[in-house]
């Protein structure tokens, strides 16, 4: 599934059908970081990406940290260099900001949370 999704992402942010070569390094980082067994991967964390490609505003959601998950962190260091976007890793939260679809997400680790804002439509704060 979090394959998939990265493949999606990939053709939808830098806008080109993915390689082969590329989805072999995609492979490669999920297995690398434990993240290619469904087990392994936090439910929250496909539902990141699912919202990403969806273009969907998600107000600040917390997550739980599992202690027996793949390497998130690092996974998304990795992705950097596949996905266009402008990263920023500020130690204690990752800030992806993607130009092509016009989406900003903020991954914290320190405070367990998730944000994710079209930039086109802003983050309503309306229930």
């Amino acid at each position: 599934m979090l394959e998939s999704l990265i493949i999606d992402l990939f053709e939808k942010v830098n806008r080109k059908t993915i390689t082969q070569e590329n989805i072999d390094i995609i492979v490669t980082l999920l297995e690398e970081n434990n993240l290619d067994d469904v087990i392994m991967v936090p439910i929250w964390f496909t539902d990141l990406f699912k919202s990403i490609l969806q273009q969907e505003n998600v107000p600040r959601t917390f997550y739980r940290r599992e202690i027996h998950q793949g390497d998130i962190t690092n996974f998304l260091a990795e992705l950097e260099e596949l996905i266009n976007a402008e990263w920023n890793d500020c130690g204690e939260a990752v800030e992806v900001f993607f130009p092509n679809i016009n989406m900003f997400v903020c991954i914290s680790s320190e405070g367990n949370f998730y944000e994710i804002i079209n930039q086109r439509k802003g983050l309503s704060t309306d229930a």
